[in-house]
């Protein structure tokens, strides 16, 4: 039995299933109950998450584990808006979301009628292409009409790059009326992919300017995991005269790769030797944590920056962009490597001796390092097991986990686009649910608050663990500069209020945990690893906020010194 006068519904879910679009994440309503109905007979995969907000950013961690498109669907009105955080973080993250919204016919959009806003278009500004679907009632023309922007809408969730894609659709009364009805044709339209490619004679000025140029410094973005690119950037880190600066989120490792950015060049964006600045800047991957580091190459401008990355966008991060290549790096640098010989010099050196002078620094100091967030995470990540996925929760987490060596063979994620704390535990939960690796959020205490309706989810895995950093409030703000100089700073900001989480943890079914003090945390973390644990498990990690900021500050006064 289909939904007469719903051809277009049946149309929608055969061209997903068709473009190997398998699963949904819906959540319940009127409007798009129709939607559901049709996506689940073609066979489609339907999560359900009652929460938009939620729901969409659990879609945005599948879709970041398996980089295929993932199909979120709701009903009309405020449901669609909230939606939006995570289709701005999909933007940014290029992460492949087709977002599904239900929708009013037309002719009531502002005449008084129930759960209506004007959807068409509602994402404009961070979406990749937006289209709405015709209105009932449907003939042949309509639907082939249907059909063609359905599939142009599917095929831009990943060409020319991955993103996220709007279909909107109005649904006239009656939603429920089930008939026999013919099967509308599929009408299935294939996108022949293109590489676009940087020219020979291109390539041959970029390697002559290269080769005549004394320091090189390569510093990588947000990255999935890329063999190929990791491949080609340790043949370039081989070279004295290159140094490739990496963060967590890169996903990248080498011998040569230099990984703990602030804690390397802390000090630099004040009083920079001129050795360290580079002639040459390249940058890859999206966005880049460190402050610091984009405080000191704004003031210390390189000569010359290329950016590669596959939009044709100049991002001038750091206020010297010379040149936009808009392919994927691991095709630049498969090109690019023939055409580049050895440098001579030791601008290499220079870093590794720096690197080493901080790592000495940073192992002296956490030696007799006082209870703090900064000595919880040293615990943890002297613990975490092998092959771990993390998920860095943003503010503090994302930058305490950039001090230390990356584990070893983990990967790690994070909402890195937009940088918000609002969906950092659903995007953890919906990347644990797609990969089978153990998945570990490390989170604050204000963000793990903000998204709790993450644990109201039936279809949490065993596989997830979070770590929540309760130290009383938003601690960012006593960590950067200004905002703890201000009265209102604790109440209005930092925020300090916060709830029982044991209880939250309870309530969802999680297995709870809890540390205060080293002893207590190293012994609690074999159980907390545990694999045989059949359910999520939360750690909640209680600091003082004014001591974690104060041994933080001294922290990186003792690497200067």
């Amino acid at each position: 039995m289909l939904y007469k006068g719903k051809e277009s519904l049946i149309q929608l879910a055969g061209l997903l299933s068709a473009k190997g679009i398998n699963i949904a994440v819906v959540s319940p309503g009127s409007r798009n109950a129709p939607l559901i109905a049709a996506l689940n007979r073609q066979g489609i995969q339907c999560l359900s998450v009652v929460d938009e907000r939620s729901a969409a950013y659990f879609a945005l961690g599948i879709a970041q584990q398996k980089r295929v498109p993932v199909a979120i669907a709701c009903t009309s009105g405020t449901a669609a808006l909230n939606y939006a955080p995570a289709i701005a973080e999909a933007y940014y993250q290029m992460v492949p979301l087709l977002i599904l919204t239900a929708d009013r016919p037309p002719e009531w959009i502002d005449q008084g009628d129930g759960q209506a806003i004007n959807q068409n278009s509602l994402y404009s500004n961070y979406i990749r292409k937006s289209v709405q679907l015709p209105s009932e009632p449907w003939s042949e023309s309509t639907l082939r009409y249907n059909a063609r922007l359905i599939n142009d809408a599917i095929d831009a969730c990943t060409f020319p790059v991955d993103g996220p894609v709007h279909i909107n659709i109005p649904l006239s009364e009656p939603l429920y009326k089930e008939e026999t009805v013919a099967q509308p044709e599929v009408s299935l339209m294939q996108l022949v992919r293109t590489m676009p490619k940087v020219s020979y004679s291109d390539l041959e000025k970029f390697a002559d300017i290269w080769n005549n140029t004394g320091s090189k410094l390569i510093i990588a973005g947000m990255l999935a995991p890329n063999p190929d690119l990791n491949r080609a950037l340790n043949q370039l880190a081989e070279d004295p005269g290159t140094v490739v600066l990496t963060e967590s989120t890169s996903n990248l490792h080498g011998r040569c790769f230099l990984q703990n950015i602030d804690r390397l060049i802390d000090g630099f964006e004040k009083n920079s030797d001129p050795e360290f600045i580079p002639d040459l800047l390249l940058t890859i991957g999206g966005h880049i944590v460190s402050r610091k580091v984009k405080a000191w190459l704004r003031w210390y401008k390189p000569k010359t920056h290329w950016h590669i990355a596959p939009v044709n966008i100049h991002v001038d991060t750091f206020k010297s962009l010379s040149h936009t290549i808009p392919v994927k790096a691991e095709t630049f640098f498969g090109d690019f490597l023939p055409l580049i010989r050895k440098s001579k010099g030791s601008y290499r050196e220079l870093w590794l001796e720096q690197h080493g002078k901080r790592a000495s620094r940073h192992k002296e100091f956490l030696k007799n390092c006082p209870w703090s967030d900064l000595k919880a995470f040293e615990i943890i990540l002297d613990h975490i097991p092998h092959g771990t996925m993390i998920q860095a929760g943003n503010s503090t987490p994302v930058r305490y986990l950039q001090l230390f060596d990356a584990p070893g063979q983990t990967i790690c994620f994070g909402n890195r686009g937009v940088s918000g704390i609002d969906g950092c535990t659903s995007t953890a939960a919906g990347a644990a649910w797609a990969n089978s690796a153990l998945t570990v959020l490390f989170s604050g205490d204000i963000a793990f608050l903000y998204d709790s309706n993450a644990l109201w989810n039936n279809n949490l895995t065993p596989n997830l663990r979070i770590i929540v950093m309760n130290n009383g409030g938003g601690n960012i703000f006593r960590i950067i500069e200004g905002p703890d100089t201000m009265p209102e700073m604790e109440t209005y900001i930092e925020t300090p209020y916060i709830p029982e989480i044991r209880y939250l943890a309870e309530m969802f079914g999680l297995k709870y945990f809890q540390a205060s003090d080293p002893e207590t945390l190293k012994n609690c973390l074999p159980e907390f690893w545990n694999n045989s644990i059949s359910m999520p498990a939360l750690l909640e990690i209680k600091t003082v906020n004014k001591i974690s900021a104060s041994i933080l500050r001294e922290y990186f006064n003792f690497l200067r010194s």
